[in-house]
This record gives structure tokens, C-alpha cells and sequence, in this order.
């Protein structure tokens, strides 16, 4: 019993010196992917509000549809250049199938068909606020260190 407490205390501190060490998990925050996923979410909210309220046409379910494919693709390419960024990846590849899935479905656009697409949403902006908060502790702990050694 006490060696599966020592073994859990010192992944615990191996973790904790990796964060000291500013080793980064994830890839850097992206300003310019953050502010695209929340647009993208708020579009993908507003054609379902539509939708549901039966203001958007079938036409316009598959346009809406079809940039946001496009959105998610730019987002793809974007996520390819930064390393240690393989689960936004995975999560934008989730995304486009879909959308896609929606496209296929041949039907108009309803809320009640898109909570896979709608989860998906919130993991990517999960990522991004883990992003965010990192870059932020990142940049505390550098600037206490520069402070330090001043």
C-alpha cells in the first residue's frame, strides 16, 4: 500500500517540476484559432436557433453547412503547423465528420440532431481555454523568474 502512495507522490512531483521547467504539453495558445473556434461556435448556435425556430431553409442549412466545413478545414491547417497539437487535431478532424454527417443527412438543420456536433464544439473550446490558461501560467511563472534573478 505505501509504495502505490510513493509511486503516486512522485508522479505527482515529476508533474509538478515539469510545469516548473516550463515544459508545455500542449501547443502555444493561437489568438487568431481561439477567436475562430468561438465564432464558429456562435454561428453553428445561431443556425440552430434558426433552425429550430424554423426560420432556415434547407438551402440554407446545407450553405451553412458547407462554410462551416470549410471554417473547420482552415482551422485543420492552422493546427498543423504548431507541435504537441494532436488532440485539436483530432478534435477538428471529429468536427468536420459532423458536419459532414449533417450535409449527408439530406434533411434541414435541427438542434436535436446536432448535439454530437455541439459537443465536439465545446471539447475544441475546452482546448482552447486549457491553451490560454497555460500560456498564462507560462508567462507568470517566466516573469517571477526574471523578477527573480534581477
Amino acid at each position: 500500500m505505501s509504495s502505490v502512495r510513493l509511486a503516486r507522490f512522485g508522479i505527482l512531483l515529476f508533474l509538478i517540476s515539469l510545469g516548473f521547467a516550463g515544459c508545455t504539453l500542449l501547443a502555444p495558445y493561437d489568438e487568431v484559432t481561439d477567436h475562430s473556434v468561438n465564432d464558429l461556435t456562435i454561428k453553428t448556435e445561431t443556425a440552430l436557433a434558426q433552425a429550430d425556430a424554423g426560420q432556415l431553409s434547407y438551402a440554407e442549412s446545407q450553405r451553412f453547412l458547407m462554410e462551416s466545413i470549410g471554417s473547420v478545414r482552415a482551422l485543420q491547417i492552422r493546427a498543423g503547423l504548431k507541435s504537441n497539437n494532436t488532440e485539436e487535431q483530432t478534435t477538428l478532424k471529429e468536427l468536420e465528420g459532423r458536419y459532414q454527417a449533417l450535409v449527408e443527412r439530406g434533411r434541414p438543420l435541427l438542434r436535436s440532431v446536432a448535439t454530437g456536433l455541439r459537443a465536439t464544439l465545446l471539447d475544441l473550446q475546452q482546448i482552447q481555454i486549457a491553451k490560454k490558461r497555460s500560456a498564462i501560467f507560462g508567462a507568470d511563472l517566466k516573469s517571477k523568474q526574471a523578477t527573480a534573478s534581477q
